[in-house]
């Protein structure tokens, strides 16, 4: 198991109001799949993304990641857990202007937290090619497109090869055909480093890319469907 939630509570006192954003959700993830959690807008699904990626402490329950639980650690040990293992794709690419791609692309790898990667050049020129923009490496991010600035922003994600990645509405602000790249690369990315993707989408086509497909309504996790999946052991895991 590489992700697993257990009766996550997220909570915000707006004044004297009291609001139920996540209400005992429960999660598990295998090693190399992909999930996508659909909801209406405001159903808390970044919210629930943010408190599995370690970035916002639930109001209650516990998020275990490759066996250690994230908000029981150290500040420091959740910040590492974050650097080594966690990729974020977010809707806006937060890319640094002043770096070019390649030096956007390697940020991750520069966190002194994080594990040390082998020749980390190679490693971002593997990843530009991966994603059709090794002929943009030396561009700054405002000569690029939005599709290849979230292109950007993916390889960035990936630089220190994560066990999991969570993307946030990744084709939110793209149109349909250049969506539909980022998602190619996306997958095939996530395919290839066998790893394991939460998706949050609006956008049921996209959901439908996934192996499974989870709705938050009222602040539960549910299958549109009504059934439920099974997670199967990859190969090599014991």
């Amino acid at each position: 198991m590489v992700l697993a939630a257990a009766g996550l509570v997220k909570e915000y006192h707006l004044g004297r109001t009291l609001v139920e954003v996540l209400r005992d959700v429960n999660l598990e993830l295998c090693r190399g799949e992909t999930l996508a959690v659909i909801g209406a807008s405001g159903a808390g699904k970044s919210t629930l993304l943010h408190v599995l990626g370690g970035l916002e402490r639930p109001s209650g329950g516990r998020v275990r990641l490759l066996g250690d639980d994230l908000y029981s650690v150290s500040a420091r040990r959740r910040n590492y857990l974050r650097a080594a293992h966690i990729g974020f794709v977010f809707q806006f690419y937060h890319l640094l202007p002043e770096l070019d791609v390649m030096e956007n692309v390697g940020l991750p790898a520069m966190n002194a937290l994080a594990p040390a990667v082998e020749d980390p050049e190679d490693r971002v020129r593997e990843l530009l090619t991966a994603v059709g923009l090794a002929h943009r490496a030396h561009h700054l991010p405002m000569e690029l497109s939005g599709g290849e600035q979230q292109r950007v922003a993916l390889a960035r994600a990936l630089m220190n090869r994560p066990d999991i990645l969570l993307a946030d509405e990744p084709t939110g602000n793209l149109d349909p055909v250049t969506g539909g790249q980022v998602l190619e690369a996306l997958f095939n990315l996530v395919a290839r480093e066998n790893q394991t993707l939460v998706m949050v989408t609006h956008n049921a086509d996209v959901a439908g890319r996934c192996q499974r497909v989870l709705e938050l309504q009222a602040g539960r996790l549910q299958s549109p469907a009504g059934g439920e999946k099974i997670c199967l052991k990859q190969q090599g895991e014991g």
